[in-house]
């Protein structure tokens, strides 16, 4: 598993390629419909929802998903900050010279209640495309690495992490 929400059409082809001419696509069908009768498959917003196309995650994903938010919320309050105010402005002034493009009010408060948390384990969600990974987290495992922390790229799925794990520069884990 790739993804965490795919559409019904990708899982389709992609069922339909690993059973080359041992199953037609009528067989694909009728098991994916058995897979989502027996709650293996679970219908989610997949991408491109809004025009109508039906999507699926795992039951492995959803479990998965929330074991990272248990996680997230067992280490809250239960660590120190990366830095102090005076350092965090100053990590995001830095960050944003050495970006090659200006950085948002959301990105600029995001990065700063991330240095400042006293949680010991972080998540970050927002829309895709809009540089979480690349602006905030970037600029969150330089300033943790720089106070001698250790840093850990951990996402719900292979893409996500190894995306996570290059802009951070640490081993991707899921």
């Amino acid at each position: 598993e790739r993804e965490a929400v795919f559409t019904a059409a990708d899982l389709e082809r992609e069922a339909g390629h690993k059973a080359a001419g041992t199953a037609t696509h009528g067989d694909v069908v009728a098991a994916i419909a058995r897979a989502e009768r027996r709650q293996a498959l679970i219908v989610r917003a997949a991408p491109r929802m809004a025009q109508g196309i039906m999507g699926y995650t795992t039951r492995e994903a959803v479990t998965t998903e929330q074991a990272m938010l248990a996680t997230e919320a067992e280490g809250r309050e239960a660590g120190k900050a990366i830095v102090g105010q005076v350092r965090a402005e100053a990590a995001i002034a830095s960050a944003q010279l050495r970006s090659a493009h200006a950085w948002t009010e959301g990105q600029k408060q995001a990065t700063r209640q991330l240095l400042l948390s006293t949680s010991a384990v972080t998540g970050l969600q927002g829309h895709a495309g809009t540089a979480k990974t690349t602006t905030v987290l970037k600029t969150i495992a330089d300033t943790a690495r720089a106070q001698k922390m250790t840093v850990r790229a951990l996402a719900p799925t292979a893409t996500a992490a190894d995306v996570l794990g290059y802009a951070t520069r640490t081993e991707p884990e899921t």
